[in-house]
């Protein structure tokens, strides 16, 4: 997989923030568009208020179609959201195409994950991001094996910093060995501390091992993570 990096460096929890904080900017904007339009909107035959695939279609701006993406998540209905994955590959805006992917984890996130693979590939960290949570969402041996890619290959530290986490949720030698050889090698003492968190949850003798040899790893708080002085 090639993973990019497109935004600056930054934890996982920042980033996140960041990207929430972007959707409720726009969904304030969105409010007072919509409390003007709608009654004109109807007169002029406009999709119904639960037709949120044909609301997306004929919206004039990015605000307009996520607050569709939103309504159909909101709905929690199969019917209202499974128009939304083959959007993603045609959205412009890289929150919205975070929102889909994570519409998509509520739908069916197993089935699902070739469309979180192709987020882990996309432009924008906000996006591979959201990739990345939803394939821990969906666990098993096929999301563990992209989570781990994902914690090897991607340039972005937040985006690697949440593999590494999710991957101590799923759990497994496999995910054992990723996150020892991040703890090992990884450039950001922050993913490096994640690694050890993660380690220390999923336990095995793997794990015991990679924790001792960070134990003298240069940042004391990793050291602190794997367990040292």
């Amino acid at each position: 997989m090639n993973f990019k990096n497109k935004t600056p460096n930054r934890s996982y929890a920042r980033a996140r923030a960041g990207a929430m904080r972007g959707c409720a900017r726009l969904g304030a904007a969105l409010a007072a568009a919509l409390a003007f339009g709608a009654g004109a909107a109807r007169a002029q035959g406009a999709p119904s208020s639960s037709d949120f695939a044909a609301q997306y279609a004929v919206a004039a701006s990015s605000a307009a179609r996520l607050d569709a993406v939103m309504a159909a998540i909101r709905s929690a209905q199969p019917s209202q959201i499974s128009w939304l994955a083959p959007a993603f590959g045609s959205e412009q805006e890289p929150s919205i195409r975070a929102w889909i992917l994570r519409a998509a984890a509520r739908l069916d996130a197993p089935a699902e994950i070739p469309l979180f693979e192709r987020g882990l590939n996309d432009p924008s960290a906000w996006v591979r991001l959201a990739a990345v949570e939803c394939l821990g969402k969906a666990g098993g041996a096929q999301a563990a094996s992209d989570l781990a890619a994902a914690l090897a290959q991607e340039e972005n530290p937040g985006v690697r910093a949440s593999a590494a986490y999710w991957l101590g949720r799923t759990g497994g030698p496999a995910a054992a060995a990723a996150l020892g050889q991040a703890l090992g090698q990884d450039g950001n003492p922050n993913v490096r501390i994640q690694a050890a968190r993660s380690l220390e949850a999923i336990g095995g003798s793997a794990a015991r091992g990679a924790l001792r040899r960070a134990r003298n790893d240069p940042d004391p708080r990793v050291r602190q993570a794997a367990g040292g002085s």
